[in-house]
């Protein structure tokens, strides 16, 4: 009788550890992501501006050195949002309609979404705070496909202090007109304190995990943000110059083991040595932003420490492509009541964001591609950085195994790929008409407006020395890969762009 007992106990504690190792204790899941800021722009990646919660996570967790998107707002945040390249999904460009299958402007209702998958298969509670921008129209808002509760920016860039005529703002199904929006209000701060509520709500049932997207406009153009924070960098770009901030990102990333001990700006590439008054206000305010969004995410992490989800949440924080040189032709005030208007940054500033790398948004070289990514997951190794090649698509089926859900159909992204460095593959990227493909030993890139196919190894990150006169075979091969991956993936590099 005692032997059946205890072979009993023995079964029933087995049957225990089983179902534990089976299925452990779901995480939270926070994904934060910034808008147009480049591969330097943080302070764990070399920059000079005040990031300390932003980098606090890199701390804690995991930096990948090499993160890569697809180069514009609207079709990264279709893979984040999907596990697939964005033209599978119907938004290959940004939200309007460009009457082809991979350039519909919105999702792909046949395709499920990262949180219809969460709330759906494993009772994830979905909220999303910011700047959505993946369609417009009945079927396409986040409150259609999969976000309980949502507040933000529906369309794609607008002033920080107020709604712009013709974006579209809305909160839990409901459309928002500017007259709705508080006497205070402020982009940035609005996209944090909903955020925060959103955990809040969260709270009232621990025993359900929940899933936050926070999608912050920052640093997209225009350039406003508060005047006290602005004022502290006013003045100090033009005391050192473009030149100058380069060089000390570039020495700081060595220093952290961003980039190789001999990387550098190509003599082509350099920068003026003296900037201006007006570029020194255009950079002080850039800052500002990021010192703003840095502040909302440390406000979020005191939201998960004070209600105790801390310890079974992951955050991550990316931002959605490279630094952009466009200038908007609206202009906007720096801060109420400041005389002066501003769009953008310039072209140079914009080099520093993305330094050491080339190109910018729109582009498939580096500075358009590849973006910062950290990961902050309880029990991962502390300070760790990820060398190996990683995409925007592979965040969706990463969170999805750490939910305990199976995809309903095959994701383009791999889960998980910092835990296979080793593994081979093989990335692709179309848009408006710039291509990339690339393999664990090539880069091969075609500039739109260059016309002509490009190819670098991949440890020449800094796309110096293009090869393709040497490597004709080498080309060829990837040229055909690129033309069998597009004709398999709705990809149309000639779709007629809707911008002059």
């Amino acid at each position: 009788m005692v032997r059946y007992l205890f072979c009993f106990l023995l079964s029933v504690c087995s049957m225990a550890f089983a179902a534990t190792e089976i299925s452990p204790k779901r995480p939270n899941i926070v994904v934060i992501l910034a808008d147009d800021m480049g591969w330097s722009d943080l302070g764990c990646y070399g920059s000079e501006i005040a990031t300390p919660h932003i980098d606090s996570l890199a701390k804690q967790g995991m930096l990948a050195t090499r993160c890569y998107t697809v180069p514009r707002c609207s079709p990264s945040r279709a893979s984040l949002l999907t596990g697939m390249y964005p033209q599978s999904v119907g938004v290959g460009h940004l939200d309007k309609d460009l009457g082809r299958p991979g350039y519909r402007g919105h999702l792909d209702p046949s395709i499920p979404t990262l949180p219809e998958l969460l709330r759906n298969k494993a009772g994830y509670r979905t909220y999303m705070s910011g700047k959505w921008h993946v369609g417009t129209g009945d079927g396409w808002y986040p409150w259609q496909r999969g976000f309980d509760r949502y507040r933000g920016l529906l369309s794609g860039a607008n002033g920080y202090y107020t709604l712009d005529p013709g974006r579209k703002m809305a909160e839990d199904g409901r459309m928002l007109e500017a007259g709705d929006l508080p006497k205070d209000f402020f982009m940035t701060d609005d996209i944090t304190g909903k955020a925060i509520e959103y955990l809040k709500d969260a709270a009232k049932t621990p025993d359900k995990p929940f899933f936050l997207y926070v999608a912050y406009t920052a640093p997209h153009t225009p350039l406003e943000a508060p005047k006290a924070t602005v004022d502290k960098y006013i003045g100090s770009y033009a005391r050192q110059g473009f030149a100058a901030v380069q060089n000390k990102r570039l020495a700081r990333q060595k220093k952290l083991g961003l980039v190789r001990k001999d990387a550098a700006i190509p003599a082509e590439r350099t920068l003026p040595a003296v900037c201006s008054k007006e570029d020194d206000v255009n950079m002080a305010l850039y800052a500002a932003q990021i010192v703003e969004m840095d502040k909302g995410v440390g406000r979020l992490i005191d939201a998960l420490k004070r209600q105790k989800q801390w310890n079974n949440t992951v955050v991550m924080f990316l931002s959605d492509n490279g630094a952009t040189k466009e200038m908007p032709g609206r202009n906007y005030e720096p801060y109420p009541g400041h005389p002066r208007k501003t769009s953008g940054y310039g072209k140079a500033w914009a080099s520093v964001s993305n330094t050491p790398y080339k190109g910018y948004k729109i582009q498939t070289y580096e500075g358009g591609v590849a973006v910062p990514c950290i990961i902050r997951m309880p029990g991962m190794e502390q300070g760790a950085l990820y060398h190996a090649p990683m995409h925007f698509m592979d965040i969706a089926p990463s969170i999805l195994r750490w939910a305990g859900v199976q995809p309903e159909k095959p994701m383009d992204g791999m889960a998980e790929p910092w835990k296979k460095p080793g593994a081979k593959r093989t990335i692709f990227c179309e848009h408006e008409g710039n291509r990339m493909v690339m393999t664990p030993e090539y880069k091969l890139v075609y500039a739109k407006q260059k016309k002509a196919w490009e190819l670098y190894a991949v440890d020449d990150r800094a796309e110096l020395r293009d090869v393709a006169a040497g490597h004709k075979d080498v080309v060829d091969d990837l040229k055909k890969r690129y033309a069998d991956w597009a004709a398999t993936h709705q990809v149309d590099d000639k779709v007629k762009n809707y911008y002059p």
